[in-house]
């Protein structure tokens, strides 16, 4: 069974953040590690249209290009819909 994998943001910036602390250095680890398994074509990484917005409006301009190169290997992309927005 192949699992859909949605990470939203703050997930996706995680690995880029301060690896000072130990518990974000793990987490990035367990995002990295998502990530691989996703490239690796075990997983399925799903992007958003919300996603891409919110990754456009991202100040840093280097984090924001190495987490569009993550979302670019996403095999699906949902699109907001009423359906969406209203379970939202």
């Amino acid at each position: 069974m192949s699992y859909r994998i949605y990470m939203d943001v703050c997930c996706l910036n995680r690995p880029l953040d301060d690896l000072e602390q130990t518990r974000i250095r793990l987490e990035a680890e367990a995002v990295t590690e998502i990530i691989q398994t996703c490239e690796a074509g075990i997983w399925m990484l799903v992007n958003s249209d919300i996603i891409e917005f919110e990754v456009s409006r991202h100040s840093d301009e280097f984090k924001r290009e190495l987490i569009y190169a993550v979302l670019a290997k996403a095999q699906t992309s949902l699109a907001t819909s009423p359906r969406i927005e209203q379970r939202a």
